[in-house]
């Protein structure tokens, strides 16, 4: 194989992206009541503490996240990292969209 087809091909792999989205509601694990004002973002620009493409639920408790991560191997999963004071920061997995996401009330 020439090299110059080698490495068209290995550039065309690492090139793929995931456009990965979830929407859904938030609500109280107790009351079941819709929480306003919860800060979501993907775990890796939480780790990082990046706020790019940090999202806030509405009034609601409704939420919609959108990102393009690199999948030159499939897709990642998203992992959505949810927080707000008074409530314990919480990891979901919402790789196949996301529906109810409960928060508890910190103890």
């Amino acid at each position: 194989m020439k090299p110059f087809p080698s490495i068209l091909l290995l550039l065309t792999l690492a090139s793929c992206d995931c456009y990965r989205t979830a929407e859904g509601i938030i609500v109280d694990s107790q009351t079941k009541a819709p929480i306003a004002e919860v800060q979501l973002v993907n775990d890796t620009d939480f780790e990082q503490q990046q706020t790019d493409n940090l999202v806030t639920s509405d009034s609601l408790g409704h939420f919609q996240y959108a990102d393009v991560s690199g999948g030159m191997f499939g897709c990642p999963d998203l992992i959505l990292v949810y927080s707000k004071p008074g409530y314990r920061t919480t990891r979901v997995n919402v790789s196949n969209g996301a529906d109810t996401i409960l928060l508890e009330k910190n103890r």
